[in-house]
């Protein structure tokens, strides 16, 4: 058994997520990478990085059949495409003939919203011998469009077991013991709403810390010490990518997560299922998928996508929970984000 692995990033949760599914046994490994990932046990292919959501349909085509030139060589089983929202753009285009010769699963992260995105994923999806989404809400939308070869994977914590306390991870971020801290884990990317959290933040009393950790995008240092000027005293910026130890102190060191995302992210989202599994309070936008999860399995607080003034409530009531305890619906999620219970849903989908 030979699966062959395409990604178009290797940062952030794209690298574990990768690690997880080569650890499923049983089955050789080949990757088809922008860059190598040192330390792999595995034939790597690196393939021309471009960016991939900007790019022009002969870039896109030149990739397409880079990418199909080294299924051809490499003859695999499988061929997953472990981020196939690249594909929305351009309708499929280039998967054609692909499923005739091999099993094609493509990993849909999010949901491209109006007909034009669903007409785009029917037709990835006919191109694609199964598709895999990772939250009820998108499952649920897509079969609700006709699609039928679709399944729901959870999208698991990938915590590496590091051990550090609450106070030492505090201690790394230069947090205080004592405050209530919120925590926007992740690249300061347009759509994850960094800058809507920061504008509520003026309006919230109490005794609070901000701690923002994670490679630098779209929402740059200046404008977020801009917006955060009123209460800059209490806030630890850490723009710098974030290494897996790293990551998982900086949910470590919170009381909450905060996922502030605009209406146009409709995905999974890596800190809230590590936020959940070190029991973290959520407190995420009410829209798609985020709002979905938080409050069908009770694990904080929604607010009304991109309202300032509601997102400022809703934080001046979670900064006094100290005492913030999961009850016995949201224990139970936490438990479904499994590693191994990721592991064994694919495994069934490769043999």
């Amino acid at each position: 058994m030979k699966v062959l692995y395409i990604d178009i990033e290797t940062g952030g949760h794209h690298q574990t997520y990768l690690k997880a599914l080569m650890d499923i046994s049983g089955k050789e490994n080949v990757l088809v990478l922008p860059e190598k990932i040192e330390g792999l046990n595995a034939k790597q292919y690196v393939f021309r990085k471009t960016d991939f959501f900007n790019k022009k349909l002969l870039e896109y085509y030149k990739w397409t059949k880079e990418v199909k030139g080294i299924i051809k060589t490499e003859k695999p089983n499988v061929v997953h495409f472990l981020y196939g929202d690249v594909f929305y753009k351009y309708f499929g285009l280039g998967l054609e003939g692909l499923k005739k010769k091999y099993k094609v699963i493509n990993t849909i992260h999010a949901l491209k919203k109006g007909k034009i995105g669903i007409v785009s994923l029917k037709r990835v999806m006919h191109l694609s011998s199964i598709g895999v989404v990772h939250t009820d809400a998108i499952f649920n939308e897509v079969k609700d469009a006709g699609i039928e070869n679709v399944v729901h994977i959870e999208y698991p914590h990938f915590s590496t077991g590091y051990d550090i306390d609450k106070v030492g991870a505090r201690k790394y971020y230069s947090l205080s013991e004592n405050a209530f801290v919120l925590g926007c884990i992740g690249g300061t990317r347009f759509d994850k709403g960094l800058d809507i959290l920061l504008k509520a933040l003026q309006g919230v009393t109490g005794d609070f810390e901000l701690l923002i950790a994670g490679a630098e995008d779209a929402i740059k240092r200046e404008k977020i010490e801009e917006l955060a000027r009123p209460y800059r005293n209490r806030v630890k910026l850490y723009l710098d990518f974030l290494t897996d130890e790293e990551f998982e102190m900086a949910i470590q060191a919170v009381d909450a997560i905060v996922l502030p995302y605009r209406k146009t992210f409709n995905g999974a989202s890596g800190p809230l299922g590590e936020g959940v599994a070190k029991g973290k309070m959520i407190i995420a936008a009410n829209h798609g998928s985020l709002g979905d999860i938080v409050e069908k399995n009770h694990l904080g607080y929604t607010f009304e996508s991109e309202n300032i003034e509601v997102l400022k409530k809703v934080l001046n009531m979670a900064v006094q929970r100290t005492n913030y305890t999961y009850d016995e619906k949201a224990n139970a999620y936490k438990n479904k984000l499994s590693i191994n219970e990721f592991k064994k849903q694919y495994c069934k989908l490769y043999f």
